[in-house]
């Protein structure tokens, strides 16, 4: 930065500020980034990590990464992070069969990640999420199976779902609807026969009982 600086015959900090996308003049961009392309400079993004006390790298824990679901949110976790010149450390809580959140714990207590990401909690993982938390470490939880405080989540309107697939079957002219969906725990599940059982009662369908499983 200090040789960009000299032969920009400009401060230091306003070579910062330009690399930041911070304000800057038009002229003085326009100088900067003709002096930046001659000497080939390439902003270091790990020293400015380290300026700013960051690791550059967001940890994901899942169940299991041979999952479909979660191959296709991981495709899009890396498209975004390395647009951001950010890594990703992926861990699978059980690896061989048995759950162990050990080295997600190490990456909280050690520093090693700059956020955590889980896909699909369980209520097994509360202690993780509180360790997180704790730690100040941001969060997120993609499709979490229960509620959760204080954590960014991400989900899919599952209600508004269960109502859709309803609407469909009814237009189609079905009245005789089965709904077999996942584990009874499973908050997505729930929450789309909600949707469904709230779709067919408008339209004077019933949803009986044995035809839920």
């Amino acid at each position: 930065i200090r040789v960009v600086a000299a032969n920009a015959v400009v401060a230091v900090s306003t070579v910062s500020r330009y690399l930041n996308d911070d304000s800057v003049s038009v002229r003085t961009k326009a100088r900067l980034s003709r002096v930046i392309e001659s000497l080939g400079y390439k902003p270091s993004r790990t020293a400015r990590n380290l300026s700013l006390g960051l690791k550059g790298c967001i940890g994901v824990v899942v169940d299991s990464i041979q999952d479909p679901w979660f191959t296709q949110l991981l495709t899009g976790m890396e498209e975004e992070l390395q647009s951001r010149d950010t890594s990703l450390m992926l861990l699978s809580l059980e690896l061989r069969d048995q759950y162990d959140p050990t080295i997600a714990f190490e990456w909280i207590h050690q520093r090693r990640v700059d956020g955590l990401i889980i896909a699909k909690y369980h209520r097994r993982d509360k202690a993780l999420v509180g360790a997180a938390l704790d730690a100040e470490l941001p969060i997120v939880s993609i499709a979490p199976d229960e509620r959760l405080r204080d954590v960014s989540v991400l989900r899919a309107d599952n209600v508004m779902a269960g109502r859709m697939l309803g609407a469909h079957l009814a237009d189609l002219g079905h009245r005789s609807i089965a709904f077999a969906g996942g584990p009874r725990a499973s908050m997505e599940s729930r929450d789309r026969l909600q949707g469904l059982r709230a779709e067919l009662e408008t339209r004077g369908i019933e949803l009986r009982d044995e035809h839920v499983c």
